[in-house]
This record gives C-alpha cells, sequence and structure tokens, in this order.
C-alpha cells in the first residue's frame, strides 16, 4: 500500500473563485492534505459552508462577507466572539453590527465542525488502513507479480503455500488460527467445575477468554475481561454464579461479528468446562453511553432456573 499522501481540496462545490475557496481553508484551517491514504474520500459526503448557510439562507451573503474582509482579521474576530461581542454588537444599534456577529458566529460553528469532521476522518481512515495492513504484507518484493501470474496460469495449489507465506502477515495468521480453534477445538475431557472452587474456575475461564480478544479487539474496550463475584461491586451477582465482563459502544449491541464472536465462544468454553450455567448477554447502559457484555456462569439455586435465571 503507498504511503503518499493524497491532496485532497475541500468545499470546491461552494466556490465562487479560487481566491474564495483559500480565504476560507485558511480562516477556518481546513486542510485535509494531512490525511493521508484518502484515495476513497467522498468530498460530496463533508459538510460544506453551504450546508450551514441554508439554515439561514445567506450563503451569497456569506460569500460576500468572506470576500470582503482580511482573511486574518477575520480568523481574530472569529477566535475573540463571545457573548460580550454580541452585546457590543447590539448596543451599536446598527443592523450590519448583529448581521456581522451572525455571520462570524456561522463561520465559528463551520470551523469546528470542521476540525471535527477532520477527526473523524483521521480516526476512521487509521482504522481501514491498519485493517487492511494488518491482513497483507506491503509489496515490497513484487510478490503481487507472481501472485497475478500464479492466478492468470491457474497453477497447482502445492505451489501456493509459499506466497501466502509471503503475502498474509503474522496478526492475520494469528487470527484464522485461533478462529479455526474456536469454532473446532474439543478437549478430550471437559474440566469438572465445582460450587466450592468457582474463585479459581473463574480465573481460568478468563484466561480462556481473553486469548481470543484478537478476534474483536476493534470491538471491545477492554483488553482483558473482568471477574465479577458477590464480593465486586459493578453488579450484583447471585451466590453460586460469577460474570465476566467487558464493555463496548452502544452501536455495536447488533454488531454481526460481536454476536457471531459471543456465540462461538460460549459453545467453546461448553465444551471446555462442564458447568451448568454458561449465557452471555449484551446490556445497554444508557446512564454512561455504553454497552456491557456480560457472561454468566455458575450453578442454579433452588429457585432459580434456566428459565428464569438472567444476568
Amino acid at each position: 500500500m503507498s504511503n503518499d499522501i493524497v491532496k485532497i481540496e475541500p468545499i470546491k462545490a461552494d466556490s465562487i473563485d479560487d481566491s474564495i475557496d483559500d480565504k476560507l481553508n485558511k480562516i477556518c484551517e481546513i486542510d485535509y492534505t494531512t490525511i493521508s491514504n484518502a484515495k476513497d474520500l467522498e468530498l460530496s459526503d463533508l459538510i460544506s459552508l453551504r450546508d450551514i448557510c441554508d439554515i439561514e439562507n445567506n450563503y451569497q451573503e456569506m460569500k460576500n462577507f468572506i470576500k470582503e474582509h482580511d482573511e486574518s482579521l477575520l480568523q481574530k474576530d472569529i477566535e475573540d466572539l463571545n457573548i460580550h461581542n454580541y452585546q457590543h454588537f447590539k448596543n451599536q444599534q446598527s443592523g450590519e453590527s448583529v448581521k456581522k456577529f451572525k455571520l462570524l458566529l456561522m463561520l465559528r460553528i463551520f470551523k469546528q465542525i470542521k476540525k471535527n469532521e477532520l477527526s473523524c476522518l483521521h480516526n476512521k481512515l487509521n482504522f481501514d488502513n491498519n485493517r487492511i495492513i494488518e491482513t497483507y504484507n506491503s509489496d515490497t518484493n513484487k510478490i503481487s507479480v507472481m501472485v497475478h501470474d500464479f492466478n492468470k496460469n491457474n497453477k497447482s495449489y502445492d505451489e501456493c503455500f509459499d506466497l501466502l507465506k509471503n503475502i498474509i502477515t503474522a496478526p492475520k495468521m494469528k487470527y484464522d488460527l485461533l478462529k479455526y480453534e474456536l469454532i473446532n477445538y474439543s478437549p478430550k475431557e471437559k474440566i469438572l467445575v465445582e460450587s466450592s472452587c468457582l474463585n479459581n474456575v473463574s480465573e481460568l475461564i478468563k484466561t480462556e477468554i481473553n486469548r481470543f480478544n484478537h478476534l474483536i479487539r476493534y470491538l471491545i474496550e477492554d483488553d482483558t475481561w473482568i471477574i465479577n463475584n458477590e464480593t465486586t461491586k459493578n453488579f450484583i451477582v447471585p451466590k453460586n454464579k460469577f460474570v465476566i465482563s467487558n464493555t463496548t459502544e452502544i452501536d455495536n449491541i447488533n454488531n454481526d461479528l460481536l454476536l457471531d464472536h459471543m456465540d462461538l465462544l460460549c459453545i467453546y468454553l461448553k465444551r471446555m468446562f462442564n458447568v451448568p450455567l454458561l449465557k452471555y448477554s449484551i446490556v445497554e447502559d444508557n446512564k454512561y453511553d455504553i454497552a456491557w457484555i456480560l457472561i454468566l456462569i455458575g450453578f442454579y439455586t433452588d429457585n432459580n432456573n434456566y428459565k428464569n435465571c438472567s444476568i
């Protein structure tokens, strides 16, 4: 993958001429050229000055305002803008003063939106690029030429393994090996879990869960899962049970990758440990704007059977 910086010219849809574009970029400190590998970025999806001005239907007025004023003075006025300025403009009892305040305020809002937008784009592109980089090695030795030749000429698949070793990264190999183990491994004998040794078993199960974090590490917030029992304070945990927890973003509650992983993980744990109760749930927590991933493990009590037991 090339590391060349792709220069992106923003806000062309709003152009009167290049001088207005340049002034607006400098006033609001808009610079998408800092984003590398941004070839797939859709400029039409970005917030434009027109989007902001359409609220007040004063787009042409805003462009004239930018064109008529010095960019350095506009920058300073935007930075200095506050409620005291508004009182100053209002006390002048001039329609032009109030209009100037409104235009400066809209520019300040636009600048903050573009700053947040740029930060989001950096995070998204870094996430996407890292995910691709961790799957395939860079083509430093022109392996792609050999791969092209292999695919085009339908060569024997006995020859493909040397190519795969060169193009697939160690993290991708680790991912596939862990996934294969999670789906297929079954021990000759299960570990028998007794209520008297739940504390020791909880550490063993936590270790097993942590081993597979690599498969969903972009979806969970903590590298290590947390054990919760009767003595901890995160949750009220019933007697003869413990909860192993992690957190994720609320948007991930219905994420197919996360749900598939948790299904496979619980099936795997049931193959490993002989325990009556083992199930998971993902619970939204609006107070902290997160979702809890909870794995409940333990024994049923006389007044708590499978149907009414919940996390």
